[in-house]
């Protein structure tokens, strides 16, 4: 009895690490499926967009994140920038760079910030802070 005692303790305090690990799982899940869904789609402005869409929203997001992904005109090489920006409502940002061209996209970079909870205006306006490429 003592042992099951134990055990239902030790669940009891492991479980909440677990489901914020989940939680937590979010953005690097999305990243993985932004860049799936544009490397293996041959039309990249409609059958990209869609196949983000739906995959986004089919992963687990306790956190409510909230995802912006933008990209600059291609250049004369046919490159593009891209920005991927996710907040959720108690204010973790993560924010990431990469590039793209008609084939590929890669995330160079990324970083996180834990900032204040967005007010709804805020949330609305997210948009205009990755507009400067």
């Amino acid at each position: 009895m003592m042992r099951l005692s134990i055990l239902i303790t030790l669940l009891l305090l492991l479980l909440p690490w677990q489901t914020a690990a989940a939680a937590d799982s979010y953005p690097k899940a999305a990243i993985t499926e932004v860049i799936n869904c544009y490397n293996n789609a041959v039309n990249k402005e409609d059958e990209a967009v869609k196949c983000i869409h739906q995959k986004v929203n089919e992963i687990p997001n306790p956190l409510d994140y909230h995802i912006t992904i933008r990209t600059s005109d291609p250049d004369k090489l046919g490159q593009m920038k891209i920005k991927i920006f996710m907040i959720n409502n108690t204010g973790y940002m993560v924010y990431c760079n990469g590039k793209a061209d008609k084939q590929m996209m890669t995330v160079t970079s990324c970083a996180t910030d834990q900032g204040e909870p967005p007010s709804a205006a805020q949330s609305m306006s997210i948009d205009s802070l990755l507009q400067d490429f």
